[in-house]
């Protein structure tokens, strides 16, 4: 591995040996890439690569360059050091992601005050990591069987019921637990820090919820836990633009609190009715028939199918009319998910047979298009490659919201006390966070961003 001229590679008691003293901070700038130099901008693919590998060659990198720097400063050679700042941040934006219509968004990487022990990953995993690089620059909107209309609702149903099986049970093997569980602790920390400052009624309220998804589940894992620690219970309510009501009729007769419902009418996430706003909307929002709660958005595996205009529209309404937001992705558009769900094809032959056992006459739809005329098999593999393509990332979801700044967002790479690490972004009086999850063995991530009101 080539090293660089005045610095000796090989460690001394643990330690990397002191650099080269003759050495300017000019020229140790101009000698240091993307990857080593934490205090000017970061590219966000690289950025995204080290936060999730956490090299040790690369921590002790860091640490000799501040060393490099600390020592230039004290030669008083205050100038060069500028200008070689100055220079490493025009490179840097050479590099950095741009659209057509946002603005150039910065990533900096933030070092905790309080030192934080992060587990070094082994080879393996640092090797599946590097084959599991983003596709593509940006989301496409490749079609998707479901979203369209032609499509029988029959069909329609069984893969709605079909994702719900894959968010509520464990695959033996390559999963520790369903992702509707590892998805729910991520919602009870937005539903915890709304609520711990103002004790008012909240209430979540699942945009695109299908024949009801996950939600259900949430329900029960998040309240059974407030129950157990003497807290509230929190209201979830389902919602759709084609509302499946029978469907959440029965599992509101399944729920253990009693405190899942639904909405009654139509429910346009990019233009909703006054029954899903919260109490605290401007005046003029509000109407007969508005809640009376505070509202939490949830974008369950749904986020994805509004392409940017409409992306836009829905961030827009809940910056004005409602006081958090979750949005939950189990896919992404990176190389080993996109090989993961072409499996989906053997999963879906391999899984039905037991979660829609053939002695309930409901399940017969679902085995007669699985096995007999193997539809559903084709339809949710192809469906959630499509799924994957139009996942957006953290920096991409930020540049559709509009701060009356009109500033561009500005990303913090930070790391928390139990060494996760996770990007934040304050726009538009809002304050953001966005982090990764493992559900699925080797290359199956969880991907949430939440949101408050500040």
């Amino acid at each position: 591995m080539p090293t660089e001229r005045g610095r000796d590679p090989t460690p001394r008691n643990g330690q990397y040996s002191a650099p080269d003293t003759e050495r300017t901070p000019l020229q140790i700038q101009q000698k240091t890439s993307l990857r080593t130099r934490p205090d000017t901008l970061i590219h966000p693919r690289v950025c995204h690569l080290l936060n999730q590998t956490h090299i040790p060659l690369f921590k002790k990198k860091v640490n000799v360059q501040e060393r490099d720097l600390e020592q230039g400063q004290e030669q008083g050679q205050e100038q060069g050091q500028e200008q070689g700042q100055e220079q490493g941040r025009e490179q840097d934006q050479e590099h950095s992601p741009t659209r057509s219509d946002a603005s150039v968004v910065t990533v900096i990487r933030v070092t905790p005050s309080t030192p934080v022990t992060v587990k070094k990953p082994s080879l393996f995993n640092r090797l599946l990591h590097f084959m599991n690089p983003l596709i593509g620059k940006s989301p496409q909107r490749v079609f998707q069987f479901c979203d369209m209309k032609l499509m029988p609702n029959s069909i329609r149903q069984c893969c709605q019921s079909m994702l719900a099986m894959q968010w509520t049970h464990r695959i033996p093997l390559i999963q520790s637990q369903p992702p509707a569980h590892l998805a729910a602790a991520v919602i009870a920390e937005i539903i915890d820090r709304l609520t711990s400052t103002d004790l008012s009624k909240l209430t979540v309220i699942d945009f695109c919820s299908g024949r009801g998804g996950p939600t259900p589940t949430f329900e029960r894992i998040i309240n059974t836990a407030r129950t157990a620690a003497s807290k509230a219970p929190i209201m979830f309510q389902l919602s759709d633009l084609h509302p499946h009501r029978t469907a959440w009729r029965e599992l509101f007769k399944q729920s253990e609190h009693k405190h899942l419902g639904w909405i009654t009418r139509d429910v346009d996430a990019t233009d909703p009715p006054a029954s899903v706003l919260s109490v605290n909307s401007p005046r003029q929002m509000i109407s007969t028939g508005s809640s009376d709660s505070r509202i939490c958005r949830l974008f369950s595996l749904a986020f994805h199918h509004f392409d940017d205009v409409d992306a836009t529209k829905v961030i827009q309404s809940m910056l004005q009319t409602a006081e958090g937001i979750a949005i939950i992705e189990l896919q992404d558009r990176r190389l080993g998910c996109l090989l993961m769900v072409l499996g989906n094809i053997f999963l879906c032959l391999l899984t039905t047979i037991f979660w829609f056992p053939f002695w309930h006459s409901d399940n017969w739809t679902q085995l007669f298009f699985t096995y007999i005329i193997p539809v559903l098999p084709f339809v949710l593999m192809w469906d959630g490659l499509a799924s994957c393509w139009r996942t957006r990332e953290f920096e991409e979801v930020m540049v559709l919201i509009t701060d009356p700044t009109n500033t561009p967002p500005q990303i913090r790479i930070l790391k928390k006390p139990d060494g996760s690490v996770v990007k934040r972004c304050d726009r538009a009086g809002w304050s953001f966070e966005a982090g990764r999850s493992l559900h699925t063995w080797p290359f199956g991530y969880m991907n949430w961003i939440v949101g408050w009101k500040r």
